[in-house]
């Protein structure tokens, strides 16, 4: 009886190991499932608060959805570059191409590009009609945003001086609105949808210098940066 007792207890503690390994490769199992698992909830997580950040900045300011870009670009070990910088830089390639460069001033604020041009650049002195030389560089500028791929809202604004308008035109109200309009419908023309496009014309109201001195004497080098247009290209948030 002894023996028999002595075989039985072998038995026991020679299935005991295979138990042990048999209970651990079925947990072995699970653990791919849960950290599979683990990193889908991570990424659901870290998209949902993503399309948060954007949609809570692009509700306050354009201010506030560069300091989100900032702070993604960061996160992703990158330097934050603003997106007009490139677009700034081809276009002033062809402005030189057009022997414009000195006629155009372009500045970049946050995620807003605005170019001004002096309107002796595009049009006849109390003209309203872009000229063809004109055309093309607008055309050039337009070909240029094309190329970033990039959704963009555009409005155009005409400025004048202070001196009164001649001719057909009642106001420097109507000959700014009537050049701001007809510089959109070339960006029109070149597919852009209407409602991305906007004309404002300012008159005389919005003068970037005095168009005269304290005694009230015209200022011609004055007047003639106040007769302008500026087109500001803004993305379409």
């Amino acid at each position: 009886m002894s023996g028999d007792r002595s075989d039985h207890s072998g038995g026991d503690e020679s299935e005991a190991p295979q138990r042990k390994k048999t209970e651990h490769h079925e947990e072995s199992h699970d653990e791919p499932w849960l950290v599979s698992y683990a990193d889908l909830m991570t990424l659901l997580f870290g998209f949902f608060v993503l399309m948060y950040s954007f949609a809570s900045a692009k509700n306050q300011d354009t201010e506030g959805m560069v300091k989100v870009r900032k702070e993604l670009s960061a996160y992703f070990g990158q330097a934050y570059t603003n997106p007009f910088d490139k677009l700034t830089t081809d276009f002033k390639e062809k402005l030189t191409e057009f022997g414009l460069k000195d006629e155009v001033e372009i500045n970049i604020e946050l995620e807003k590009m605005e170019i001004a041009f002096r309107s002796t650049a595009l049009f006849g002195v109390g003209e309203a009609q872009v000229t063809r030389r004109a055309k093309e560089v607008v055309q050039a500028l337009i070909q240029v945003i094309n190329d970033t791929k990039g959704a963009y809202q555009v409005r155009v604004e005409g400025h004048t001086d202070d001196i009164p308008t001649v001719h057909r035109w009642n106001s420097n109200w109507e000959l700014s609105g009537a050049r701001a309009g007809n510089v959109v419908e070339i960006f029109q023309e070149s597919g852009f949808k209407p409602d991305k496009l906007s004309a404002l014309g300012y008159g005389e109201t919005r003068p970037l210098v005095p168009n005269r001195d304290d005694s009230g004497s015209p200022i011609e080098s004055n007047r003639s940066k106040n007769r302008r247009v500026v087109i500001i290209v803004t993305h379409d948030l």
